[in-house]
């Protein structure tokens, strides 16, 4: 658009008048010019030489329409024209009502060269874009009421561990971007408050100049007067002006009304002091040639070697007090001077002063920024910026906290500080633009902003009607236009290029109650290319021809829609309060929390070229692939939250309207988090301090709330204007913030700042306070911490700059923080603090060990007594066991046998018996047969004396040697393995089992050879019995036998032990018994 239409060319609003059959037909406008007739339906090709697009809107009369419950409107429609706009009509919807447009008025033009400026571009961050007017720039102010101790500030500078220092009448003060700290008189040092001059030492520390208390130097912390001597014998020292610290090292000091002096190492050098071109130096400069200039109260002069060049008024200086100089990237030497501005640049002088154009008087300070913006401090005037040959201003009607500047400092991350007479002040870039009222918007509530195929960017208002923005101009639609209301809700345009709004009434409104819920809060397209249109009344309808009709009965599920969004196959999705809603060939599907929403207010939803569907919710934003949701933090990751409308630039990130501001996050870092590769998502967010009026977002959720010009700036409605950004120019601050520990206080005494800090015993708190010093957005770095001997992982400090603890145990530790600036750059060294707490003389290692020792040598004690005690009470009763056995063994047994002996006897010589005495006699051998074997079975369980004193191979050869002794029978044990102990119960079923094996090899094998095999392997243990007599069939025997235990007591002993016996035998190839049990 190149200029706005006169009055031949003005907007042309169309009217119609509802008729019966729908057709048009013809009338004359109000103002006598002719409406061109139409038979379209709605509205014209875009392809339509007299204008570039169109708005259509529909608008509610005051009285409603008696006919089928529909308030009267008024359907009009807006055209920008190309050269002349010409009027006609249209088909009104039938039900509705139409009135004429009274009046044609053309829209206006406001604010357009200063909206112009501001839409050149950003620069790339981290340096004040020369494109940029002042006022666009952040601007932030302190004052008292913010901190700072005094707010006449002569001098600001960084020092190389990254504070900010400034100069006060009222003392020094240090700065880290959030806290302010005082040194002055009473707590510092220093001999006077009042600082007159700063200056950063190149090899770190600073040099301090007071007006009357001489010379300091801050070093580690520490400050110490400089040169108490050389002051003592010369007095000018005490009253310092400037000061400047050479490439050479020296220092460089302009005193009142004593000329220059020159110091080395902290000594006065005289030989080194060039003539003084007056008493009070005002400045001081050596520039990359080496020459050193000095600004005085009468003059400027150059001083290289032994050669001194003077320049007055006479040769040119506007006026002959100097307030400052500065070297410019080019070479060229500025001075500011009472009277103006001077350039010197290749041997010629050039001035500015108020007859040359400049727009001040006097030149207080003077700084070239890293663009190359010159700055100029002024005293009146406030703060200028040269661009050409022009000089922009920066004054207390922008902002600027006053208009006398008494310095200028750019620091390591490019903002700009400003020193004045009354308070602080720092010009920095900022990635965002906002367009407000003062450029030429109707208003500052913005409620949807729009995107239209020509480029231009529509601003709907809550009040201000319509605005048009392009290439930089405004025009603004509002009801005297034609526009039914002023409040302007969602905007859509269709495929034909007409451009729908919508509103308290827009477009339709069906009154269902006195108050009427017509307002409109969504507008679409589906497939087939018609308007979609939700109403406050939760009803989903179309337009067509003449009318809105409702769409389709599937979608009509009574939800109020925030949005909705036709995907690449031509699905219809619809955010809503009851979930995520899809439609595609008439059927309608619902996606809740139960499907993986994290809520069911779903405000926005936008497919990306894969076709993937990010959601916008009021819980944050959701990921729709294949089927499948995925939800990503909210509440302190992306969104705040509530995500109220999703983009993404072209450099692949999303953009979102946040609770906490405009939040940017990388496509590839949602994706980790997706895939389980990353625990969190990193964002970026953008608030007040970035170059935005407000972070707030409209709470109405109007759609669209942000868009993305042809240019690939991104567009995002606020309650502040319309705030603008360009992805690519956006860059991240790439310097890591310096982490210092200011302060460590160990039950509330400060401790010194050295490492291997030793602290005695009974400390109980522990505070440790620092800081990050990145001056861009302060209030967005991050801290992370640890103490290293106590913590397992990282404690993140939300919003403070220190940490407690209490009651650590004693020992060593290292207290270790680490930092990131506002766009997530972590300083991972940081920074650290080493100490030892010593322990009381009970927590002592010596101490613990001797009660370690006499610990375990009471418990030693307890325990051998104890065990003494079990053995004799064991031993008691095994001794009784033992009587016992041989009582039994020498009584009862031998009476037993005795019986037996007798009984048999009697009856091989008493053959006369009769039949019943010899069954009596019978029955007496059997029962004294059986007691007998039942108490030597109880011996044997009584009294293993071979296994008391020795192990199981031990006590099997004890047994062999025993068993064998005086026979003939040859028998062999042979042990594999290594003989270890089985436990008491275990050996003893063993034993007795092997005793009874070897037993029955003597009495039936007839053999004169018996072999023995114990094998010890690490999970069990086999025995092995073997002879090589007549053997036997296993079947035939019963499970008593007379001459002993019998195999099936054998058997028994195995059981109880979780072992098995088998035995096998033939007639006549000998026995084997093999015992195998399996150890836990």
């Amino acid at each position: 658009m190149s200029r706005l239409p006169g009055n031949s060319e003005r907007m042309a609003f169309m009217a119609s008048i509802p008729v019966s059959t729908g057709r048009p037909r013809s009338m004359r406008a109000t103002s006598g010019r002719s409406f061109r007739k139409s038979s379209t339906a709605c509205c014209p090709s875009p392809a339509s030489p007299t204008m570039d697009m169109s708005l259509w809107a529909a608008t509610t009369a005051a009285t409603p329409c008696r006919t089928r419950g529909w308030s009267s409107a008024t359907r009009t429609r807006i055209e920008t024209p190309r050269a002349t706009a010409r009027a006609g009509f249209y088909p009104a919807a039938e039900g509705l009502s139409s009135r004429a447009v009274g009046r044609q008025t053309s829209p206006r033009r406001v604010g357009a060269a200063g909206l112009v400026l501001a839409l050149m571009g950003v620069a790339p961050l981290f340096a004040l874009d020369p494109r940029r007017p002042p006022s666009r720039y952040g601007h932030d102010v302190w004052l008292t009421r913010d901190g700072l101790p005094q707010e006449f500030v002569q001098a600001v500078t960084q020092t190389s561990d990254g504070y900010l220092w400034i100069g006060t009448l009222g003392g020094l003060v240090r700065f880290d971007g959030v806290r302010f700290t005082a040194f002055d008189t009473s707590n510092a040092g220093l001999k006077d408050a009042r600082i007159m001059a700063l200056s950063a030492g190149r090899a770190g520390g600073l040099w301090i100049g007071t007006g009357a208390g001489g010379i300091s130097r801050l070093e580690r912390g520490v400050i110490q007067v400089l040169g108490p001597e050389a002051e003592a014998a010369d007095r000018s020292l005490k009253y310092v002006r400037s000061l400047y610290e050479g490439a050479d090292g020296r220092l460089w000091v302009g005193t009142s009304g004593g000329g220059i002096r020159a110091f080395r190492d902290g000594r006065r050098v005289r030989e080194e002091e060039p003539v003084s071109p007056g008493h009070t130096i005002t400045a001081i400069l050596q520039d990359r040639r080496g020459t050193l200039w000095f600004g005085t109260t009468e003059g400027l002069a150059a001083w290289q070697g032994t050669r001194q060049v003077r320049y007055t008024v006479r040769e040119g200086l506007p006026h002959p007090y100097v307030y400052s100089i500065f070297e410019d990237h080019t070479g060229a030497v500025w001075v500011g001077t009472r009277g103006g501005l001077t350039r010197f640049r290749d041997g010629v002088l050039a001035t500015f002063t108020r007859q040359t154009g400049f727009p001040a008087d006097a030149a207080r300070a003077i700084w070239e920024d890293r663009q190359g913006n010159l700055w100029v401090g002024t005293l009146g005037q406030g703060l200028l910026r040269r661009s050409g040959d022009t000089f922009v201003p920066f004054a207390g009607r922008d902002g600027l906290s006053n208009d006398h500047v008494n310095c200028l400092y750019e620091d390591k991350e490019g903002s700009l500080w400003v020193g004045t007479q009354r308070g602080l002040n720092r010009l920095k870039d900022v990635p965002f633009t906002s367009y407000t009222t003062r450029d030429g918007l109707s208003h500052d509530q913005i409620n949807s902003v729009l995107r239209t195929r020509d480029d231009s960017v529509w601003v709907g208002t809550d009040g201000g009607g319509l605005n048009q923005i392009t290439h930089g101009r405004v025009r603004v639609f509002t009801a005297r236009e034609g526009l039914g209301s002023d409040y302007v809700g969602p905007l859509f345009e269709a495929r034909d290029g007409a451009l729908w709004a919508g509103g308290a009434g827009y477009v339709s409104r069906y009154r269902t109650d006195p108050q009427g819920k017509g307002f409109v809060s969504v507008l679409g397209e589906d497939e087939q290319g018609r308007l979609l249109v939700g109403t406050g009344d939760r009803a989903l309808r179309r337009f067509e021809p003449g009318r809105l009709v409702p769409y389709d009965p599937a979608t009509d599920r009574g939800h109020y829609r925030f949005s909705v969004m036709r995907d690449h196959q031509g699905a219809l999705w619809f955010g809503t309060v009851e979930g995520l809603g899809r439609f595609k060939d008439g059927v309608y599907t619902l996606y809740t929390e139960r499907d993986g929403l994290p809520d069911d207010t779903v405000h926005s939803v936008y497919e990306d070229a894969q076709g993937t569907l990010w959601i916008g919710t009021i819980a944050g934003l959701s990921r729709l692939r294949d089927g499948r949701f995925v939800s990503f933090p909210g509440r302190d990751g992306v969104g705040g939250g509530v995500v109220s409308q999703v983009l993404e630039d072209d450099a692949g990130s999303l953009w979102m309207n946040g609770r906490r501001g405009i939040i940017r996050v990388r496509k590839q870092d949602l994706e980790a988090y997706a895939g389980g590769s990353a625990s969190s998502v990193p964002i970026t967010v953008y608030g007040a301090g970035d170059g935005m009026e407000s972070a707030d977002y409209n709470p109405s959720y109007v759609q669209p709330a942000a868009c993305k010009t042809a240019d690939g700036r991104l567009w995002f409605a606020t309650t502040k204007g319309v705030a603008v950004i360009d992805p690519l120019r956006a860059e991240a601050n790439p310097l890591p913030p310096p982490v210092v520990i200011e302060s460590v206080l160990v039950d509330d005494d400060p401790q010194p700042l050295a490492p291997g800090v030793r602290l005695p015993p009974g400390k109980e708190k522990f505070e440790f306070h620092f800081t990050a010093l990145s001056f861009v957005s302060p209030e967005k770095v991050r801290f992370r911490y640890r103490l290293e001997g106590l913590d397992q992982g990282w404690t993140t400090a939300r919003g403070r700059r220190d940490a407690y603890y209490t009651n650590l145990p004693p020992g060593g530790y290292r207290f270790r923080v680490v930092a990131a600036n506002n766009d997530g750059v972590w300083n991972e060294e940081g920074a650290t603090f080493e100490f030892e707490l010593q322990p009381r003389f009970h927590q002592t290692r010596a101490f613990q060990a001797v009660a370690a020792a006499l610990l375990l040598l009471a418990g030693w004690s307890v325990h051998q007594l104890r065990v003494a005690r079990v053995e004799a009470r064991f031993a008691a009763v095994l001794a009784e066991r033992n009587r016992m056995a041989r009582e039994l063994h020498d009584s009862l047994a031998q009476g037993l046998a005795g019986i037996a002996l007798h009984t048999g006897a009697l009856r091989e010589g008493e053959p006369a018996l009769s039949e019943a005495a010899g069954r009596h006699l019978d029955t007496i051998s059997r029962l004294v047969s059986n007691s007998l074997a039942e108490a030597r079975g109880s011996v044997w369980d009584l009294h293993p004396e071979s296994l008391r004193d020795h192990d199981l191979a031990a006590a099997f050869q004890s047994m062999v040697l025993e068993v064998t002794g005086d026979t003939a029978v040859k028998a062999a044990l042979e042990v594999h393995g290594s003989p270890r102990r089985l436990g008491r119960q275990t050996e003893r079923n063993i034993f007795r089992i092997g005793q009874e094996a070897l037993t029955n090899a003597l009495k039936h094998a007839q053999t004169g050879e018996v072999e023995m095999m114990l094998s010890f392997e690490p999970d069990r243990v086999e025995l092995r019995v073997r002879d090589h007599g007549r053997g036997f069939d296993p079947l035939a025997l019963t499970e008593r036998t007379h001459d002993g235990f019998g195999l099936t007591s054998m058997r028994e002993r195995a059981q109880q032990i979780g072992g098995q016996v088998t035995i096998s035998s033939r007639p006549g190839d000998g026995t084997e018994v093999v015992l195998d049990v399996p150890l836990a």
